[in-house]
């Protein structure tokens, strides 16, 4: 399982954003879904991508394309646990402030697993859609790193059955350059 971790974080570097010189993020969080499942994740962001205008309706969002690696165990059983290389598009919303801003983040985008269960969990496919909601706020006015809270999703979307999919809940930090 050690060799995942090292393979999924060189893939992640270089398929997600080509170079770090066009990164513009790095994000750490861990968290939980209930008693059953721990969960790590690293994910790499890159600059603002500025090609396509949002339509008005949408609220000027940002758009950034999010790399990321998630390591998620079953409580108690570090065998039954999964890897999941995510690649998202991201959309982000200034909600308030100005000097020390909340930010609202919204992506759907895919991810591959290296096994299709976790613990009891059954996900049929190495497939799976990563859906990201964040809420991030920027603690600092002399600095643009964040603290976050994110709600994660990955299931195959009735692809195959069965499809049970896996929730966590993250806390993460957000560290710029």
């Amino acid at each position: 399982m050690k060799g995942v971790w090292a393979i999924s974080l060189g893939l992640i570097w270089m398929i997600s954003l080509g170079s770090v010189a066009h990164s513009k993020e790095l994000h750490f969080s861990t968290g939980a879904w209930e008693d059953q499942f721990r969960a790590g994740r690293l994910a790499l962001r890159s600059d603002e991508i500025n090609r396509w205008e949002m339509p008005s309706w949408l609220g000027s969002p940002k758009l950034f394309i999010e790399g990321s690696v998630n390591r998620i165990r079953v409580k108690d059983d570090e065998e039954s646990g999964l890897t999941a290389l995510g690649l998202s598009p991201v959309l982000q919303w200034r909600v308030l402030g100005d000097e020390r801003p909340l930010y609202l983040e919204a992506g759907i985008g895919g991810a591959l697993i290296d096994s299709v269960s976790a613990g009891p969990r059954e996900l049929s496919t190495h497939y799976q859609f990563e859906d990201l909601l964040r809420l991030s706020w920027q603690f600092s006015d002399n600095s643009e790193s964040r603290l976050f809270l994110m709600m994660a999703h990955y299931s195959n979307a009735g692809i195959k059955s069965p499809n049970m999919g896996v929730n966590l809940v993250q806390l993460g930090f957000t560290l710029s350059f």
